[in-house]
């Protein structure tokens, strides 16, 4: 039997996103959006923003309080995220809220234990991620219920550098955990 891969075009995808955007905008408790300003939460934020009046739809974005002294570029961002973040707030009209945290806040056992208790592991990689998307989801809690995210996009759609290394893609386990992404994650 021939391979029968579905080829989806570009025009396709975007009518999908949409229909899936709007179908998750139905709700009876104040909804909002996760923006870092990256595509696939400004993809989503963008398209939400359109389906309401401007300034209906509240956006979220972290940064850190020391971030002011001067962005230090490491193996997962390239750039600081905020500035992209309020500028897609800005051109779609969004209410933007943006949380400072401190690496103080990070580090309390409150939140080490909230992090374990949400996803269930301890978490290997990712630096201050599980706990700073803890302290802002804790934030958002106080004006919305329901965020919409790109959480999981990069999974899904091979957005990671590993997704592009034969050594990580062909292993027999997560490419993630292997050598073949230390690339990544390495100085």
């Amino acid at each position: 039997m021939p391979n029968m891969q579905c080829q989806i075009s570009g025009l396709e995808k975007s009518v999908y996103l949409r229909q899936a955007v709007s179908n998750q905008l139905t709700s009876d408790v104040p909804l909002c959006t996760l923006l870092s300003g990256g595509l696939d939460s400004s993809a989503i934020t963008a398209l939400a923003a359109a389906e309401k009046r401007p300034g209906l739809l509240q956006s979220f974005s972290v940064d850190f309080r020391t971030s002011s002294d001067g962005f230090i570029r490491d193996a997962v961002r390239e750039a600081p995220d905020s500035p992209f973040a309020r500028e897609l707030s800005q051109f779609v009209g969004t209410d933007h809220y943006e949380i400072l945290l401190s690496g103080k806040e990070l580090l309390s056992p409150e939140v080490r234990s909230g992090v374990l208790n949400a996803i269930d592991l301890p978490p290997c990689y990712w630096g201050d991620m599980w706990p700073s998307l803890n302290l802002l989801c804790r934030e958002i809690k106080k004006y919305s219920t329901v965020a919409l995210s790109g959480e999981g996009a990069d999974e899904l759609f091979g957005g990671y550098q590993w997704f592009f290394n034969p050594n990580a893609t062909q292993c027999e386990t997560f490419p993630w955990l292997t050598s073949g992404s230390n690339r990544y994650f390495a100085d």
